[in-house]
């Protein structure tokens, strides 16, 4: 998994441009990435990752430009008992 150049770009602010410090917070954000398994799955056909939804609460609704699935979640759906 890449660090995005934004993703930089926050780090270095947040640790006012001080790139030792940045460089360790990029290795412990890679490093929790890995463990938390982000990065991993790939959906490049509709279907596949439709399977994992619910459709009465969340539905898949296409891939933005940079190829991510935008889903639609139905907020009243997923917490009928509160409506």
């Amino acid at each position: 998994m890449d660090i995005s150049e934004e993703m930089l770009k926050r780090f270095s602010i947040s640790k006012e441009y001080n790139v030792d410090a940045t460089v360790e917070i990029a290795k412990k954000y890679l490093d929790w990435c890995k463990e938390m398994g982000f990065g991993t799955y790939k959906y490049d056909d509709p279907q596949e990752f439709g399977m994992y939804l619910n459709p009465r609460v969340l539905s898949m609704i296409g891939f933005d430009r940079t190829g991510h699935p935008i889903v639609l979640i139905r907020m009243k759906n997923y917490f009928p008992s509160k409506t």
